[in-house]
């Protein structure tokens, strides 16, 4: 597009409006910036909601801990009484069952409530976890990513890839290659994981070799082979645009760009 709209000096936008083809903004550059700002503005959304549910467990977690406190000195209690008991064994009658029974009651609220703390910690950690990954966003190729498994799970339901989150993580923490660009690739060259190469082949990502079209065993084969072939010197450290015209073409950088958009709107 940002090619056509260089070849014409003037382009009419409707209504007898005019514009010179110098004053254009470049287009898939703002897109690509509008669409990021977005994101930024509902991860700080988001990240407002994490900060007021860690808030809430954190208020959860004092509650049951108070209670943990009240049951300590009730056990306190039991214990100089049942000693007291003891003492005076003709006050006994069989208080001693009584203060056991009570005693176990107690041991076992005492550990529920130690058991929800442990979950609300994990909660914590977990919801600290995602606002982290979260926060590293990006569409530079050799720049990690750091989502989740469910993030990247998220952004590939409902298609033909929609079992693969586990692979794209894995395939980023191996090869630290951005799982946004990869998923980005395999969409284009897939179609969603929908093309009878992928279905047949395992092949997302258009893979030729001498012999043809590419085969792989499993799908976490081909997505972990395309992270070792961007680690080739052909590849490594190379912009989307100088990986294009070794991969397939110039114009595969602009599909490939407009197709990390529509990732990251997924995501989001």
């Amino acid at each position: 597009m940002l090619q056509l709209i260089r070849a014409n000096k003037n382009i009419r936008l409707g209504s007898g409006i005019i514009l010179k083809s110098d004053k254009l903004i470049k287009t898939r550059g703002f897109i690509s910036v509008c669409i990021v700002m977005m994101l930024i503005m509902s991860m700080i959304g988001v990240t407002m909601a994490y900060i007021e549910d860690v808030s809430e467990i954190q208020c959860e977690i004092l509650e049951y801990q108070t209670q943990i406190d009240e049951i300590s000195e009730l056990k306190i209690q039991l214990h100089i009484l049942a000693n007291m008991f003891r003492t005076y064994t003709y006050l006994n009658n069989g208080f001693d069952e009584y203060l056991s029974v009570k005693w176990r009651e107690l041991e076992i609220e005492e550990q529920t409530l130690v058991q929800k703390i442990t979950g609300l910690n994990e909660k914590i950690e977990t919801i600290e976890c995602v606002q982290q990954s979260s926060a590293n966003v990006t569409k530079e190729p050799f720049i990690v990513s750091n989502l989740s498994e469910q993030q990247i799970t998220l952004i590939l339901s409902d298609t033909g890839l929609s079992e693969c989150g586990e692979y794209f993580r894995e395939m980023e923490q191996i090869h630290s290659v951005n799982a946004i660009f990869a998923i980005a690739v395999a969409f284009h060259e897939s179609g969603y994981g929908s093309s009878n190469l992928a279905k047949n082949n395992n092949n997302f990502f258009g893979f030729k070799g001498n012999n043809g079209w590419m085969s792989f065993g499993t799908k976490r084969e081909c997505i972990l082979y395309f992270g070792e072939l961007m680690n080739r010197k052909t590849y490594k450290n190379k912009t989307i645009d100088e990986i294009a015209v070794k991969y397939c073409n110039v114009a595969w950088a602009n599909n490939i760009d407009n197709m990390m958009d529509i990732v990251i709107i997924r995501l989001g």
